[in-house]
This record gives structure tokens, sequence and C-alpha cells, in this order.
């Protein structure tokens, strides 16, 4: 917010973006009707919750790729992977994929607890990987379970970090 024409310009160009790519999954589904027995509308739900939540985790918390420079070099793009990847992903039904990839996304990057579970409370639908709707409702508060584990890993970094001095 230091350079708010910054700012603006580049929200502005985050929504231009969103939209474009939401264009395409309407492209999308004009052409296939539906995915996994999901609508446009319904699949829409998903796009929007993950990109509200990393929009906001992008705004408040950003710099977890550089926090891992604790440990490794060069690790951006694998970051990247886990983070845009992740939210690419995220902008699906969890149970088009195979089980291996939504147990990554569930248990240990849980992208689906902020998104797919929730959807599923929302929209009252029956989910086929059998959560419970109170497993469903509660699953947000796994971010936060990850949040707390993520900081915890930043301050043991932060405790063995040593400078190289330049």
């Amino acid at each position: 917010m230091q350079y708010r024409v910054s700012f603006v310009i580049r929200t502005l160009a985050h929504f231009v973006i969103c939209g474009i790519e939401f264009l395409g999954l309407a492209v999308l589904f004009q052409r296939f009707g539906q995915i996994d027995g999901w609508s446009l509308a319904e699949v829409g739900l998903f796009y929007g919750m993950i990109a509200i939540a990393f929009a906001i985790a992008e705004g408040v918390v950003r710099g977890f790729d550089v926090t891992l420079c604790f440990w490794t070099v060069e690790s951006l793009e694998i970051v990247n992977c886990a983070t845009y990847g992740g939210v690419g992903a995220g902008q699906f039904p969890l149970t088009i994929y195979r089980p291996w990839f939504r147990h990554i996304f569930t248990f240990l990057i849980p992208l689906a607890t902020i998104n797919y579970f929730p959807a599923h409370a929302i929209l009252g639908r029956v989910d086929s990987l059998g959560s419970t709707p109170l497993m469903q409702w509660l699953s947000p508060c796994a971010g936060l379970v990850f949040l707390l584990a993520s900081l915890r890993v930043w301050r043991v970094g932060v405790q063995r970090y040593t400078s190289t001095g330049s």
C-alpha cells in the first residue's frame, strides 16, 4: 500500500486475469456441460473461494516462498508449484483427481479444507468422498492449524539462521 497507484493497477490486473480465466472455464463447461457432476456455477464457487483465500494470504503473509531460504537455495519454483499449482488445482472439485493427489491437498497442503469441504456444506451436497457436514463446516480450522505449524517452522528457521555477513 506504500505505492498506491501500483496497488490499484495490480488489483485491477488481478481482477481482469481472474475474469479471463473464468471465461475459459465457461467455455470448457459449454463444451462438456459438467465436470464430475458439478455445474459451472458450483465450480465457480470453488474458483471464487480459492481465489479469495489466496489473495488474502498473498496480501497478509506474502513471503513464505522466501521463508524457505533458511534451508534451501533457489526454492522459489518448488514453492510456486505448491502455491500457484495448488490454486489451479483448487479451482475444481477434489473428486476429479487421483486419490494420491487428493491426499496431498487434504492432508499435506490443506487446500481442500478451505474450498472443497466448505463448498459441500454451503451447497448442501453429499460428499462422494464421505466427509460429514460437521467436518465440512469445521474444515477451515485446518487452515489455522497449518498456519500455526508454518509459523513454528518459521521460528525454528529464524532461531537457527546465521547470516553470511554480506
